[in-house]
């Protein structure tokens, strides 16, 4: 049996580049990014880079450090489903049991579909199929956000709900899109996941995940109720005006953690956006899911082995170009509009794992199909390679989703990164 190969490492020159880009990005304080914060590890849980430049805000921020906690929305998702997906090991839940699952979420039973009625207004009618945990966890429930689909914008502002910081499930429950299966619409599936999760553990998902993900692979400060000391140099968020392209300092969309006034009354914690996190801290976690469900540093072990294959799977082969469906922002602080969520050369056949873009051909930066990639709403970004033992996350504060300087300069850093790979050689004793 051969020797596994050295970890990767990335040359100096790689890292004075990758220095140098982040500096640049921040150079202008009021049209560029206020600040980043970029964390690079191998699959042996060597720190390659840990850096941080800019401020924490265009208007009243402090320096942005190494230990700056960002708001990762929807970079949340990824340490949910791996929750659950420990669930099902133990035999707690079943993937494709959609029986089981609206028994623990009676809720979803009587949600309706949805439907523009071409008047401006929308129609509603009964489902007729079931939602299982794997659609939650792949974005084949039916389930969206109302920033993202018309059809919800108007349900959500007809009832007054709020499904980015919900006070409690039933904010949750938007109408479905489609029959649940039968499309991919990217929504609110894993906080919908999070709540089973909950119902199941008798835990909240803030305590269950510091038990079996963070304490394990020791994330000490990744939590969805960061305390006043964490809060002290929290990256806030700042808004990028659509036509000058100038920056401003915009309200947190979690107010009651940033005012710590959650402690009145039943607190939702979201496992679809919730989670407050260091990127040196979500690092960890990814250096697990690249080392076989193993912490390359506290050597326990998160998930098994075939559970890791599991998530590196194509959860969507029936729906290879979901993410080149227009997008139009109905909130344009949240969303820019686009003719693409994700975009490779050539336009190949698009997957989706668990729960993150796979890619299905080599991406042209030099990261292999082994790997995936996805993002936070104020633009965090990360991606993992397992073929290649790298992982990678970029964090800024900036709004909306998917702002040009930041994704250009994740693509432009994972280019970087590759053209400077290299194993050292083997050492033998």
């Amino acid at each position: 049996m051969s020797s596994p190969l050295p970890a990767p490492k990335i040359k100096e020159e790689g890292i004075s580049k990758i220095k140098s880009l982040i500096d640049g990005a921040i150079k202008d304080r009021k049209k560029g990014i206020p600040g980043l914060v970029i964390s690079i590890v191998n699959s042996k849980g060597d720190r390659l880079l840990d850096y941080a430049n800019g401020l924490t805000s265009v208007e009243t921020g402090e320096p942005m450090t190494t230990d700056t906690i960002f708001w990762v929305g929807s970079c949340t998702k990824f340490i949910t489903t791996v929750a659950c997906l420990q669930l099902v090991e133990r035999g707690l839940i079943d993937l494709d049991d959609s029986d089981q699952l609206e028994e623990i979420v009676p809720e979803l039973k009587t949600l309706p579909i949805v439907s523009l009625d071409g008047k401006g207004g929308i129609h509603l009618r009964p489902k007729k199929r079931k939602i299982s945990l794997r659609m939650l966890l792949n974005h084949t429930s039916g389930l969206g956000y109302s920033f993202w689909y018309e059809e919800l914008a108007i349900y959500a502002k007809y009832f007054n709900v709020n499904d980015l910081d919900p006070k409690d499930v039933q904010q949750l429950l938007l109408p479905l899109l489609c029959e649940p299966g039968t499309d991919w619409k990217y929504g609110a599936g894993l906080d919908i996941a999070g709540i089973a999760l909950e119902r199941i553990t008798g835990l909240t998902i803030e305590e269950y995940l510091k038990k079996n993900i963070f304490e394990p692979l020791d994330m000490k400060d990744s939590t969805f109720i960061p305390n006043s000391d964490l809060l002290k140099n929290y990256a806030k968020l700042n808004l990028r005006d659509s036509e000058t392209g100038f920056l401003r300092e915009y309200p947190h969309i979690y107010q009651r953690v940033i005012k710590q006034t959650y402690n009145d009354g039943y607190f939702f914690q979201a496992g679809g956006g919730g989670l407050f996190i260091k990127p040196k801290e979500y690092t960890k976690f990814l250096s697990a899911i690249i080392n076989d469900g193993v912490s390359p540093i506290t050597k326990k072990r998160i998930i098994k082995s075939e559970t890791v294959g599991l998530i590196y799977e194509n959860q969507v082969p029936n729906f290879p170009d979901y993410g080149r469906v227009p997008r139009v922002s109905f909130n344009k602080h949240l969303l820019n509009s686009s003719q693409h969520l994700v975009r490779q050369a050539g336009d190949p056949p698009q997957g989706w794992g668990l729960s993150y873009f796979k890619p299905l051909v080599p991406m042209g930066t030099g990261r292999s199909i082994d790997s995936g990639n996805w993002g936070g709403l104020s633009n965090q970004f990360y991606w993992f390679d397992r073929k290649n033992g790298l992982a990678l996350m970029l964090a800024s504060n900036v709004l909306p989703f998917t702002d040009k300087k930041v994704t250009s300069l994740f693509f432009k850093i994972e280019k970087v990164v590759f053209d400077h790979l290299y194993r050292p050689r083997s050492i033998k004793l």
